[in-house]
């Protein structure tokens, strides 16, 4: 059987690297050849948009909530961080909380906060979530169900 390289890099270049070794020759690789893997020609630079948090309107409170499934489906974890109006911590947890699916993940993350929310008697909250999915079906944009 012959090996064919995944990318034109891997031709010109020696392996193990002639740099200094690692520990973890796979990791130094992985970086030099990562971009080929895929397409097998080197991709441009990703591009990066910088998006800042912005603290809630006096009285709320805002909770940045995750949630992840790393086996679909698995165990479930969910995250949630705290903050005041004035952007300061106020709480935060991570726990498990059960078996499923990332998109459950997500929607148990806000329901956990919900909760929290209630045991704290707070009464104005704003809730952030990196899953549009969830994001659109809590506004009913989109129905998950048929």
């Amino acid at each position: 059987m012959r090996f064919t390289p995944l990318c034109s890099a891997a031709l010109n270049s020696s392996w193990p690297p002639l740099r200094r070794p690692t520990r973890r020759p796979w990791a130094t690789f992985l970086v030099q050849f990562g971009s080929c893997l895929f397409s097998g020609r080197p991709q441009p630079p990703i591009s990066t948009t910088v998006i800042r948090w912005k603290p809630s309107q006096a009285g709320w409170h805002k909770v940045n909530v995750d949630g992840n499934a790393p086996f679909s489906p698995g165990p479930i974890f969910v995250g949630d961080i705290f903050r005041n109006s004035r952007g300061f911590f106020v709480a935060g947890f991570t726990k498990a909380v059960g078996w499923g699916f990332p998109l459950e993940a997500e929607l148990a993350a806000i329901l956990h906060a919900i909760l929290f929310t209630i045991d704290y008697s707070w009464h104005s909250l704003w809730v952030e979530s990196d899953s549009i999915l969830v994001i659109q079906t809590l506004q009913k944009r989109i129905q998950i169900v048929p």
